[in-house]
């Protein structure tokens, strides 16, 4: 896949940590004392945490109220970050591959509670596993975490990186043990790629051709992809982890996302804009209005919580009170926040976005810093509803 054993290990350690949950402008509040103040919080984040430059961008009643750069792109060069950068999303790639697998589903009349035996016989050794528990991260399949038991060392030393198709990745994996029987317990995992699998199995196109004809050419995300060409790589921000010896970020070289990969992770592997993202995270709070590209009741699949009453949570390390949809957190109460029905997700690289339909918001922020989304959730949810308390004073 592409992913190298060394990089598969950081993944992998830096996801069971994932979850807690200069400047260029183009949409801005109308109050200035207002946004000068949110723009001197964030930078004050930015510095004394030595974090590399975000891209925040937040829908209000149906309006993009703010479309801000801050920070730096590239640290030591001086890089002012912009808004037009273009992030690796990690696991914010999920929820696309939920809802282009839903959408394939549908076409093909197969129905979710169907076995994933049915399209790759290649599972036929282990127990049934439904389509619905590889939407919910409740098939039994991992990635590795485990490694207090020999099956999630079995994952981390597999073939599985090795794969150069998603049909040798499907090999792979069919060949590994079940962690537990299908709708016993979430676990975070591989499943979504294999979503991704059974999405080119089913149409005999690529992932990303999926996507593309069925999401991104309709949405207008013509800056989401597998990967950057050459054309666009000026626009790709440096990815940067933790300096265990020093207070200035690692940056990390990464010339796999400027290449063409033979296995396109449905887990792992888009990169984006702020903007373009936010377009996808519309068309989930509000499916009505994008009834040519999508079905209300697939949005719906994924905008409430799918797990069964035996499951009624997600792990706390990874987001408090969550149920989880086809693809997505779920808040299942009121918090200080997030209000209860918000949906949620993030990625390692240092992604979050996070949509609160009773408040009318949705917000998408993007970082280049490996594990920075949990300091983003942290920090930046409380701000940016703070600031939303004065901008609504101010506006109104």
């Amino acid at each position: 896949m592409n992913l190298s054993i060394n990089k598969l290990c950081r993944t992998i350690l830096l996801s069971s940590l994932l979850f807690s949950f200069g400047c260029t402008s183009q949409a801005m509040p109308t109050d200035n004392k207002t946004n000068t103040t949110l723009a001197a919080k964030i930078d004050q984040l930015l510095t004394s945490q030595n974090l590399p430059g975000i891209v925040m961008l937040v829908r209000k009643n149906n309006k993009i109220i703010h479309h801000q750069a801050y920070g730096y792109s590239d640290i030591e060069a001086k890089i002012p970050m912009s808004t037009d950068k273009l992030f690796r999303l990690y696991s914010m790639t999920k929820p696309i591959t939920a809802l282009t697998t839903l959408q394939v589903l549908d076409e093909k009349n197969i129905a979710v509670d169907e076995s994933l035996q049915s399209i790759f016989t290649q599972f036929d050794e282990h127990s049934d596993i439904p389509l619905s528990t590889v939407m919910t991260h409740t098939s039994g399949f991992s990635y590795g975490f485990k490694i207090n038991r020999w099956a999630g060392w079995l994952y981390l030393f597999s073939d599985i990186n090795d794969s150069q198709t998603l049909p040798e990745f499907i090999d792979h994996l069919a060949a590994l043990p079940l962690l537990s029987e299908p709708g016993v317990r979430w676990r975070y995992s591989l499943s979504s790629d294999v979503q991704g699998a059974v999405v080119e199995k089913l149409t005999g196109k690529k992932l990303s051709e999926n996507m593309r004809s069925r999401l991104f050419s309709k949405l207008g995300m013509h800056d989401t992809s597998f990967y950057v060409e050459p054309e666009r790589e000026s626009r790709l921000a440096p990815l940067y982890s933790n300096n265990w010896f020093g207070s200035m970020p690692n940056k990390i070289d990464d010339e796999e996302v400027t290449q063409a990969q033979g296995v396109e992770s449905g887990g792992s592997g888009l990169v984006s804009t702020a903007k373009d993202y936010s377009k996808f995270v519309h068309l989930l709070m509000t499916p009505e209005s994008y009834a040519d590209i999508v079905r209300s009741e697939h949005v719906g699949l994924m905008t409430t919580s799918q797990l069964p009453k035996e499951i009624p949570t997600i792990p706390e390390r990874y987001y408090t009170n969550s149920g989880y949809s086809y693809g997505l957190g779920i808040k299942l109460k009121d918090e200080e926040y997030l209000s209860e029905g918000s949906f949620y997700w993030a990625g390692k690289g240092g992604t979050i976005f996070w949509a609160d339909p009773k408040k009318e918001l949705s917000v998408v922020v993007m970082m280049q810093y490996e594990g920075g989304n949990k300091i983003l959730e942290k920090e930046l949810i409380p701000m940016v509803y703070n600031w939303l308390e004065h901008y609504e004073n101010t506006t109104h």
